[in-house]
């Protein structure tokens, strides 16, 4: 299997056999300073590629059982600002509206 992204909440996979929705997977994460094992339940799974000779594969989106906020870079932890903007993104400081 292979993490193609993953984020607080779930992660998408890729894996040469389907993973049933609704069904229970446990995964273990290592960091540098960190490692944890997490539940979480497959939500979709589907046929990503399909290759002449080593057959299909599928992707399956995972949402964990609880929130994993190390993941999150510690320079970005609310997330990126958008490319082009000036300010605070939403929900920083005071914003007026017209």
């Amino acid at each position: 299997m292979t993490v193609v992204d993953v984020s607080a909440d779930g992660a998408l996979l890729e894996a040469a056999r389907p993973l049933r929705p609704g069904g229970h997977v446990e995964m273990q994460f290592e960091h540098a300073t960190h490692r944890l094992r997490i539940g979480g339940t497959v939500v979709r799974c589907g046929v990503a590629a399909i290759d002449p000779e080593h057959g299909p594969t599928y992707r399956a989106a995972i949402a964990f059982n609880q929130t994993f906020d190390w993941v999150r870079e510690d320079g970005t932890p609310e997330g990126y600002r958008v490319p082009g903007t000036a300010g605070p993104r939403q929900g920083e400081g005071s914003r007026s509206r017209k």
